[in-house]
């Protein structure tokens, strides 16, 4: 009896083998490259991940450091790191001033850039969209932009640099991705454990859809999550041998075992329930019909008072300010997506450039040129437009910073 069922029993796990391979199989050679766009290392055959070095994110070990002001900064002079995006790896660094740049000490003119992640660069330095404009323009750009951040975090190290420098910029580019809204509205959000980024504030729905800063004790964290970590001397060991290794082939080439991975995901999201705490960028506020909700939105009102108050500090050092709108990978072309941002950097007399408008504009480049193939952040095409649009800008708005 015993020997049957476990017959039967082999027979239909061997049929369901046979099945998932079969589909696998077929899946791997017929299904459309759009309908598994979601899955990121699906047939990637030269993508790879960063072995040795483990981060919290895509982040590496010991590339931020903890802030008084803004909670985490880039770390000043950080050599020899890697960073990863669609499975493609490259170096990333900071300089003394505690930018992904190069060493930086300009007397004026120069042109400093601020942003988040899309202004940090998920792209190599060379392909950055502030490197390209440095390049064209022969004026000295400081590449500023710092990954996880709002416009408050932005303004903040911006002084911080001038002063530092003991000159301050004559242009000021600012890269504007929507989810600053909710950096802004959770700010300071995140701080440095053991050499890890790790958010200490959320936010908070009272229920009627307006959102709060969620703070947690930064120091009952660090006392949590400490312990887990190995020590410093351990982790810097690790960059002593970076490797680069293929991703595993259950990524890509089952179409099943990325199918099942998403679907656990979504079951967990499911159990939560109605939630009314979130992480920064979780928060569903920013959209609605498809568009940036701005105008009439309680939950743009940090921020709309950040870009008031980078406007200000401009104005005080006799300087020009542009705000580069850079919009989401699903609404790239969406001449119509920034309209509310638009009407209230026009009523404060703020200039901006809008990328969705340009990316729509042009016929060189499509979607897949101008984003990551499954990373939301822009790629070496997209950084491309973006610095001809600044050039232009400049041209038109500024000529004789070009001249000097």
């Amino acid at each position: 009896m015993l020997k049957k069922i476990f017959k039967t029993f082999g027979f239909y796990f061997g049929l369901l083998l046979l099945t998932i391979i079969l589909f696998d199989v077929a899946a791997f050679f017929l299904v459309p490259d759009k309908l598994v766009k979601q899955f990121t290392h699906y047939r990637c055959d030269d993508c790879v991940k960063v072995t040795g070095v483990k981060g919290n994110g895509r982040y590496p070990y010991d590339y931020f450091e903890n802030h008084d002001e803004r909670g985490f900064d880039l770390a000043p002079n950080r050599r020899n790191m890697l960073h990863t995006v669609d499975g493609k790896a490259y170096q990333i660094w900071s300089n003394s001033l505690g930018c992904y740049d190069k060493e930086q000490s300009p007397t004026s003119p120069y042109v400093y850039v601020a942003g988040d992640s899309q202004t940090w660069g998920y792209t190599p330095y060379r392909l950055k969209f502030a490197t390209r404009l440095e390049e064209k323009t022969s004026v000295p750009v400081l590449k500023c932009g710092v990954t996880h951040t709002g416009q408050k975090h932005q303004l903040s190290k911006l002084k911080a640099i001038a002063s530092k420098l003991k000159t301050t910029p004559s242009m000021v580019f600012v890269g504007f991705y929507p989810n600053d809204i909710q950096n802004d509205l959770a700010y300071p959000h995140t701080g440095v454990i053991s050499g890890w980024l790790k958010d200490y504030a959320g936010l908070l729905d009272d229920g009627s859809g307006t959102f709060s800063r969620d703070p947690r004790d930064f120091k009952k964290l660090k006392a949590q999550y400490a312990p887990r970590l190995p020590s410093r001397e351990s982790q810097l060991a690790k960059h002593d041998y970076i490797k680069l290794k293929p991703i595993g082939p259950h990524y890509r080439y089952m179409l099943s075992y990325n199918m099942y991975k998403a679907a656990k995901r979504a079951w967990k999201r499911k159990k939560q329930g109605k939630r009314v705490k979130f992480s920064v960028y979780t928060a569903p506020f920013l959209e609605a019909e498809g568009r940036l909700n701005y105008q009439g939105n309680p939950n743009t009102l940090e921020h709309k008072q950040a870009l008031q108050a980078f406007k200000s500090y401009v104005n005080s050092i006799n300087s020009g300010l542009a705000i580069i709108l850079i919009p989401p990978k699903t609404n790239w072309d969406d001449k119509n997506y920034f309209t509310e941002i638009k009407e209230f950097l026009n009523q404060n007399q703020i200039a901006f450039i809008d990328m969705a408008s340009a990316f729509a504009s042009q016929k060189e480049m499509s979607l897949k040129d101008i984003y990551w193939k499954h990373d939301g952040h822009l790629r070496d095409g997209g950084n491309q437009l973006v610095a001809q649009e600044m050039e232009n800008w400049l041209r038109k708005n500024k000529p004789a910073l070009l001249t000097k």
